[in-house]
């Protein structure tokens, strides 16, 4: 059975920042945010990735803010060989982080059995 696509920006955003007043924030606003401050051994591989996913292929910036999205998407991309255990030098772009997450989607299976990711 496939998986559930879900928005982890917005999830991410309130555990990282709780007492955050309630006005609606852009959501490119929160994925800087929350790229700035996210860290995979605290949220877990398959949420990092998500939220990565959800940043480099969903996340609209404003025509006048393309170089400040430009660094959000950079980060989100850099971190990726950090979760996948891949090769540090690898650069994933946007077609290949596509590709990767809607494999993983259609698989079913669980991220770490998908990724070839050894925990312990």
């Amino acid at each position: 059975m496939p998986k559930k696509r879900v928005c982890p920006i917005s999830e991410a955003f309130h555990i990282l920042f709780p007492n955050y007043p309630l006005h609606p924030i852009p959501d490119y606003k929160k994925a800087d945010m929350v790229m700035r401050h996210l860290n995979v051994p605290a949220f877990g591989e398959e949420q990092s990735f998500l939220i990565c996913c959800e940043v480099i292929l969903r996340v609209q910036f404003p025509e006048n803010k393309r170089e400040f999205g430009r660094s959000v998407v950079l980060r989100a991309e850099n971190l990726l060989p950090e979760i996948l255990g891949t090769d540090p030098d690898h650069e994933y772009h946007m077609d290949e982080v596509e590709y990767l997450e809607r494999k993983y989607f259609k698989s079913g299976m669980k991220f770490n059995d998908f990724f070839g990711i050894t925990v312990g």
